[in-house]
């Protein structure tokens, strides 16, 4: 078994966001969330943990991938969706967004996973002669 401190410390040098999030009644409340997810949003982790994570889409929650979330959550279903999420600053930026429910041994919803990637997009540009 591998020793907290250190996959905590695995973890915190993620270059890929991660948040840890438990269900209360109809919100997902941030209740960790590594260095890169800070890096990533501009949010400190004193500003989420304890919030429900409908803040990074700010009013921007009519996408068609976050219905498509809420129904894989509904189901305790994982799930994998780009969505629109916005910094601290406003700035908007391309989330890929897996999360997946993390159950107990009783078959118990407990937490979800959540990993976040700034998603990158390719601009081809033919070459000319």
């Amino acid at each position: 078994m591998i020793d907290p401190t250190l996959l905590e410390k695995l973890v915190d040098e993620s270059n890929d966001g991660i948040v840890v999030a438990e269900r209360e009644g109809n919100e997902n409340i941030f209740i960790y969330t590594n260095a890169a997810f800070e890096r990533l949003t501009g949010y400190t982790r004193e500003d989420i943990l304890y919030q429900d994570c409908r803040f990074l889409q700010k009013e921007d929650r009519s996408q068609d991938a976050i219905q498509r979330i809420r129904e894989a959550l509904k189901q305790d279903h994982p799930i994998c969706e780009v969505v629109r999420n916005y910094r601290k600053d406003g700035s908007m930026f391309w989330n890929e967004l897996r999360i997946t429910p993390v159950f107990n041994d009783d078959d118990q919803l407990m937490y979800y996973i959540g990993i976040q990637k700034a998603h990158c997009v390719r601009i081809v540009v033919p070459l000319t002669d």
